[in-house]
């Protein structure tokens, strides 16, 4: 069972736990009652089905403020040999909603978090308003890192963009020269590098007969880049690198010197640096003796 929640600048604790909120009962009187947020349910179910695996997937954790979202929770994400957590909270509204317990007797019954309970939490470290998290809360869980690097074999993304007249290459191609160029040219740290699915190159959810995504045109494709990434590539990544004395660039200073040259230049112009073009003939070269390998083994 899985519980899905997509976190954002205004969540809060409330939003994951819930709110009382009232209820009009028989002749008219009004009650107030827990309506449970996603961790409140996520726990419940948990709880009531202790054989069966419940995940409560917490996407773009990075947007929120995690300390005041957890609040109190924070102290139940410590976990035992046996995965039911360490240390427990008491909690009035948690254990009467969770636990059936009443109110007097809540103090008397923990809140925990059994060992069917996983917690899975998403984090983008592009994005650019990105709450700190401390080292206390980030060691609380196992951080798994998502490499933006992919099996050309298996990539379905990989439309054909043209980024000067008659001067087209594979998406795959231009993204991995781009992070690469990014890291070891322009010395700015791996956040600023972009992931093959940046941008989404399918037609409208079109498959073809096999069942694979039909991708947009080669005009459509470098117009999504366009529109997409060039203004990320020319504020987050130029300029930034500007900034640090650098002594490559990115985009060709002799054609570009305002965001609106860029724009109207690309997919016509070269408006790249000859540093990074060599880049992509080299990424380009190397993609082709693979496959020309693969194919010999084959």
């Amino acid at each position: 069972m899985v519980f899905r929640v997509t976190l954002h600048p205004e969540y809060d604790y409330s939003d994951l736990v819930g709110q009382l909120r009232p209820s009009v009962k028989e002749n008219d009187r009004v009650t107030y009652e827990l309506a449970p947020g996603v961790f409140t349910s996520a726990l419940k179910k948990a709880v009531e089905n202790p054989d069966k695996h419940v995940f409560l997937i917490m996407e773009e954790m990075s947007r929120s403020n995690v300390a005041a979202v957890f609040g109190d929770l924070f102290q139940l994400l410590d976990r035992d040999a046996t995965g039911r957590s360490q240390y427990s909270i008491n909690n009035e509204l948690l254990a009467n909603k969770v636990f059936g317990i009443g109110p007097d007797q809540a103090n008397d019954f923990p809140v925990f978090l059994p060992s069917n309970l996983t917690i899975i939490g998403t984090v983008n470290t592009n994005d650019q308003n990105v709450f700190v998290m401390d080292t206390a809360f980030k060691r609380r869980f196992l951080w798994k890192y998502v490499s933006t690097n992919i099996d050309l074999a298996h990539f379905t993304n990989n439309a054909k963009i043209e980024i000067a007249t008659n001067y087209s290459i594979d998406w795959a191609v231009f993204y991995q020269s781009l992070n690469h160029f990014i890291v070891a040219d322009l010395g700015l740290a791996e956040d600023k590098q972009i992931g093959p699915y940046f941008i989404n190159f399918q037609d409208e959810g079109k498959v073809d007969e096999n069942g694979q995504p039909v991708l947009v045109n080669r005009k459509q494709a470098t117009e999504l880049v366009r529109d997409k990434l060039l203004q990320y590539l020319w504020e987050d990544v130029a300029k930034v690198a500007q900034n640090t004395f650098v002594d490559k660039k990115l985009f060709d200073d002799q054609k570009i010197s305002c965001f609106a040259d860029l724009y109207d230049k690309f997919g016509h112009e070269q408006v790249f640096s000859k540093e990074f073009v060599d880049e992509l003939g080299i990424k380009v070269a190397k993609v082709k003796k693979e496959a020309d390998f693969e194919h010999a083994e084959n």
